[in-house]
């Protein structure tokens, strides 16, 4: 129960996480080719775009996933801020472009 306990918050991007991957699978597959490798959970070197990370032969996809269950609303501050989440999306996408 305590694996499950630990999981019981990421059933959402879980969800669009699989989505992906079969979308991406879906696609490679009807085009007679497969670059994709594999998929990464909690990747700490994407730093907070770690949520998943796909990776292909050529290119690796940081994903952040984000939602709320109340109502509460990013202002300008939040996302372009000292400590906003562009900022975290930008060094996500920094230290994934390293590899």
């Amino acid at each position: 129960m305590g694996e499950r306990r630990a999981r019981w918050g990421y059933g959402f991007q879980d969800k669009i996480a699989t989505a992906c991957i079969l979308n991406i699978l879906g696609t490679e597959v009807r085009k007679g080719m497969s670059s994709f490798e594999a998929v990464r959970l909690a990747d700490l070197d994407a730093w907070r775009v770690d949520d998943f990370v796909l990776v292909w032969s050529s290119k690796v996809e940081g994903n952040s996933i984000k939602w709320s269950g109340d109502r509460t609303f990013l202002d300008l501050a939040d996302l372009m801020g000292a400590d906003g989440l562009l900022k975290e999306m930008a060094e996500g996408y920094r230290r994934l472009s390293q590899k």
